[in-house]
């Protein structure tokens, strides 16, 4: 052992205790990007950082969003997911996914609270705290921005192909997404 050259990069990801805690990280990565963000993000969290991203964008940052929902935004390059077939948010609370210059990410389930509670009798009761990791892990800030980059992908491909693909996989893909739930 004494003759193996060993170098620490240890980089470790840590947990965000709280909703509000990640949404202050959020605005914390934001404003020290430099190059790029790509944000895969719900309309509600969306209205909390946009002055952080147009400040973003006013320094040239070039920025790339997944929007949950239909808030329209006047910076970067937009892409909307529909929000119909995304039943889990009952249940696990909204995401938010954003890597800041491939250097540092944010990524996981923000918990529920009363915004994301299902209509009167459907729900189990059960709350979820938040389940949101902030990272500058060369390894999981790749996976994560693949992540982000694939959805960025499949809504391309669905605004070129959209009826075709619903013909296929039914309305939002439910029938596609069905057979990849756990």
């Amino acid at each position: 052992l004494e003759q193996i050259s060993f170098r620490s990069d240890f980089e470790p990801v840590w947990t965000v205790p709280g909703r509000d805690e990640a949404i202050e990280k959020a605005r914390e990565i934001i404003a020290t990007a430099t190059e790029r963000i790509y944000i895969g993000i719900w309309d509600e969290e969306m209205k909390e950082l946009l002055d952080e991203i147009r400040g973003a964008a006013a320094r040239g940052v070039e920025i790339v969003f997944l929007i949950y929902g239909t808030m329209r935004v006047d910076v970067g390059s937009v892409f909307y997911h529909s929000v119909d077939a995304i039943t889990d948010r009952h249940q696990l609370g909204r995401s938010i996914d954003i890597v800041v210059d491939s250097r540092t990410a944010l990524s996981g389930r923000l918990g529920r609270d009363a915004r994301d509670m299902p209509p009167s009798g459907t729900g189990d009761g059960n709350s979820s705290s938040c389940q949101v990791v902030w990272t500058k892990n060369q390894g999981l800030i790749n996976a994560i921005e693949g992540y982000i980059i694939h959805d960025f992908y499949l809504a391309e491909i669905y605004q070129a192909l959209g009826d075709e693909i619903e013909d296929i996989f039914g309305k939002n893909m439910t029938d596609l997404r069905r057979r990849y739930r756990t």
